[in-house]
């Protein structure tokens, strides 16, 4: 269940009158652990710590909750005040692995929120504070730092660097947990080079690798789904991101669901490929769809596009939204989902309100240096001036290979496939 905001908050004013006025690290208080306690426990598993130093963990823990619930500011101001109740302390190489990982940890706030140079300080600063050697018992540190500049690397375009921060994250010794997503990170640099069989066996091992976790399964079924889509398989693609809608998803799993789902949705309405009826109506009868409004369309497909983008606009215009997800969207999701909203309203023929949702993107593309994002707004906004565009068609499977199964997936993914 969703902590209603004034709780959470209420939470993070005593935990800060707690922190503030401590010389060693507290106990966490019981206070918190009352309601917040199983939400913490839902967390992926990448977000939540695998060591502990005198009782360090649950505050770490906490803020990471409230970085979900996107409260940044405030998750930011956690770890900062328990940085200085470390900084304070003997110096000791535990304690100076956890300093380093508490800045690895604000690296990743500060990219969630937008803030790229100062994540990207945050995580130089990390490797260049841990004193870490590979037996260490602190095993957070290197690749929360490495994988946080992996991704920073993906959202701003810069691939090879995000190749580099992967395969670096992958020799040193890590959990399971961040073995999966640098996994996940390598899927999606092969997919964007078209590399799809090297994406699939990166996605695999990253599903073995998350150890049963549902919330970090969903993120690899969305990225499984996005591959089966490159690969022309829209059908499979659409029910992995409907399966993955369909249960409490986190922002990163959600967003790409949405825009893969706008995508499909947008060829089909280009008539650049065959829409499969059976997936219109599943979605079309889809809990998350029910109240949504569908505009003045004749058919279906054009009744689906109007509902998905007004739940894409919904998601991306945040905070947390319960019907969908406790958590929040990252920025760069949020962008992206835009992006694709923007391009389905084209398709859809509503130019005005599509180059209203491509000027915010260019302008918080730009404004946060995500330059491949703001690149391809300027696309949109060309179709957008330039009148209909002509739509040319191409033939598409809907068979789907071996290759594209998904036969380790929940039976009910495969249904129709």
């Amino acid at each position: 269940m969703p902590i209603a905001p004034d709780l959470l908050l209420g939470s993070v004013v005593l935990a800060r009158a707690i922190l503030d006025g401590a010389s060693t690290i507290p106990s966490f208080p019981v206070e918190i652990t009352r309601p917040c306690g199983d939400a913490i426990a839902a967390l992926p598993p990448q977000w939540r710590m695998v060591g502990d130093y005198e009782g360090s963990g649950a505050w770490i823990d906490f803020a990471a909750l409230v970085e979900a619930y996107g409260y940044f500011t405030e998750a930011w101001e956690l770890l900062t005040a328990l940085a200085a109740v470390l900084e304070a302390a003997e110096a000791d190489p535990i304690r100076d692995n956890l300093i380093a990982f508490l800045w690895a940890r604000r690296g990743r706030i500060a990219r969630t929120a937008g803030w790229l140079p100062t994540a990207e300080d945050c995580y130089l600063e990390s490797l260049h504070v841990s004193s870490i050697d590979h037996d260490s018992y602190w095993t957070d540190v290197y690749p929360t730092a490495w994988i946080g500049r992996c991704v920073l690397a993906v959202e701003r375009g810069n691939y090879p660097e995000a190749r580099r921060c992967a395969r670096q994250a992958l020799h040193e010794s890590i959990p399971r947990a961040h073995r999966a997503q640098a996994h996940q990170m390598l899927a999606l640099i092969a997919r964007k080079a078209g590399k799809l069989s090297l994406a699939l066996e990166h996605l695999w091992a990253a599903f073995d690798q998350s150890d049963g976790h549902a919330a970090h399964q969903l993120e690899i079924i969305s990225s499984l789904a996005e591959v089966a889509a490159e690969g022309g398989h829209n059908c499979a693609a659409l029910r992995g991101w409907h399966y993955v809608i369909s249960h409490p998803a986190p922002g990163r799993a959600l967003a790409p669901a949405l825009i893969g789902i706008q995508q499909v949705v947008n060829l089909w309405l280009a008539e650049a490929g065959d829409p499969c009826g059976s997936c219109i109506d599943l979605m079309a009868q889809s809990w998350w769809l029910r109240g949504i409004p569908s505009a003045a369309a004749s058919s279906p497909l054009g009744r689906l596009a109007w509902q998905v983008a007004r739940v894409a606009q919904t998601i991306a215009d945040g905070p947390a939204n319960p019907r969908f997800s406790d958590h929040v969207v990252s920025l760069h999701d949020r962008i992206e989902l835009r992006l694709a909203t923007a391009r389905l309203l084209l398709a859809l023929d509503a130019p005005e309100e599509a180059t209203r949702l491509a000027s915010r993107v260019r302008s918080e593309a730009e404004a946060a240096g995500f330059h491949e994002r703001a690149f391809q707004s300027e696309g949109v906004l060309a179709q957008s001036s330039s009148g209909p565009a002509v739509r040319h068609s191409r033939s598409t499977s809907r068979h789907v290979s071996r290759l594209f199964a998904l036969s380790s997936m929940p039976a009910d993914l495969a249904v129709g496939v």
